[in-house]
């Protein structure tokens, strides 16, 4: 709580379904007893490793489209013709991609199935913990996390270039692709 100072704003990339694909979370993967698993942090659940589920082989494209397309829009000044039609395409991708996640957990769904759906959400949990972690090894003050993403706050790192080592920190111990949402001059955090 309070007021804070060059704060920056790290959110994992379309985290849910990104940790989809990167740890192969579909129906038929989860809960399944072959010599290629994987235990599911906090969970008693297990995931097929080696066999390409049908929901990751699915989302892979649509990530990959998505993350095109919000790359290219770093690229463009707000005024070029395709600003407006590639930030409209980035935006139905995500919500595609997050429905998916939704659909996952949903009782009636042909392809879905409510382990899989706490397996993501378990990964969530130990992902950005693993991040509050990277963070703090490299002398960040976590400030605030909220699903997919945190504010941290280091003295006298207030650049693009001075936040990277922390970006390619949660990439190496994650797995996941994570970017800086924002730089901020101050950020105020009130009590709930």
């Amino acid at each position: 709580v309070g007021l804070h100072e060059d704060v920056a704003e790290v959110d994992f990339f379309s985290m849910y379904p990104s940790i989809m694909v990167h740890f192969n979370i579909s129906p038929e993967t989860v809960g399944t007893e072959t010599k290629t698993i994987e235990t599911v942090a906090d969970l008693r659940s297990v995931v097929e490793r080696e066999a390409l589920g049908l929901v990751p082989q699915t989302l892979h494209p649509l990530l990959e489209k998505r993350f095109r397309l919000k790359s290219s829009l770093l690229t463009l000044s707000k005024s070029d013709c395709r600003y407006k039609s590639y930030k409209a395409h980035a935006a139905a991708y995500k919500w595609l991609l997050v429905t998916c996640f939704g659909y996952l957990g949903y009782k009636n769904a042909r392809f879905g199935r409510i382990e899989a759906h706490e397996a993501v959400t378990a990964y969530g949990r130990e992902v950005l913990l693993r991040a509050k972690e990277a963070a703090e090894d490299l002398g960040f003050r976590v400030l605030h996390l909220y699903v997919d993403g945190m504010w941290v706050q280091k003295e006298n790192c207030r650049t693009v270039r001075g936040f990277q080592p922390l970006l390619d920190e949660i990439k190496a111990r994650t797995g996941l692709p994570i970017a800086l949402d924002g730089i901020y001059k101050w950020v105020a955090f009130l009590p709930s």
